[in-house]
Formats: C-alpha cells, sequence, structure tokens
C-alpha cells in the first residue's frame, strides 16, 4: 500500500479520534468512581492497571477530572 498524503491525513484523524475515545472513558471513570465515594489512590491503582499508563500520567488525570465540590457533598 502506498502511502499518500490523504492516506496519512485520515490514519492520523483515526488515531487522534481514538485518544479522544480512550480520554473520555477515563474521565467517565474518574467522574463514576468519586461519585460512588472511592478514593483517589484506589482510582489512580485502577487507572494505571486498566489503561497501562504510568503513576504521574494517572494522577495529571485525577487532578484534571476529579471534582474538589463533589468530595465536600459527601
Amino acid at each position: 500500500m502506498i502511502m499518500t498524503i490523504d492516506l496519512e491525513g485520515r490514519i492520523n484523524s483515526m488515531c487522534n479520534l481514538s485518544e479522544c475515545i480512550i480520554e473520555e472513558g477515563i474521565q467517565l471513570m474518574i467522574e463514576s468512581s468519586q461519585e460512588f465515594g472511592i478514593a483517589k489512590d484506589a482510582v489512580c491503582a485502577k487507572l494505571i492497571e486498566k489503561y497501562k499508563i504510568d503513576a504521574e500520567q494517572a494522577q495529571r488525570y485525577i487532578e484534571s477530572y476529579w471534582n474538589d465540590e463533589i468530595d465536600k457533598n459527601y
């Protein structure tokens, strides 16, 4: 298969879409876990296990999507 500019663009678009879908899944996992009262450390461990990311990346996701206002309501 010959890699054309059009084909390369389509492949890049698919990869970007895939990354967006994964990030949305991570966000939903964090938000749902928090709503069920699961501790940040446990959520971080699950992110590492399920998404095969390192602890620093998992922590960045938690910092981005954890809603401290929800914690105040419980």
